[in-house]
């Protein structure tokens, strides 16, 4: 075990599909509307507590990439 980043006090991925123009809270490749497909962008939205009662609230987004030979299996 060890922490990334203490005092995280929310954690929010948004993915978004470009062909609807919508944002998704969830995304499922086995489900019939995401099958074999990636999200165009994914956001990432965080809010942090910090020493002294300093926060930290940011959003990230980004678009997942995939290396063009795949992605190998890490078992």
């Amino acid at each position: 075990y060890y922490p990334l980043l203490r005092g995280i006090k929310n954690f929010k991925l948004r993915y978004y599909q470009a062909s609807s123009k919508n944002w998704f809270n969830s995304w499922d490749s086995n489900r019939e509307e995401f099958r074999n497909l990636y999200p165009d962008m994914v956001e990432l939205s965080l809010e942090v507590n910090g020493p002294q009662n300093l926060s930290y609230e940011g959003k990230y987004i980004f678009r997942p990439e995939v290396p063009l030979d795949g992605v190998y299996a890490s078992f």
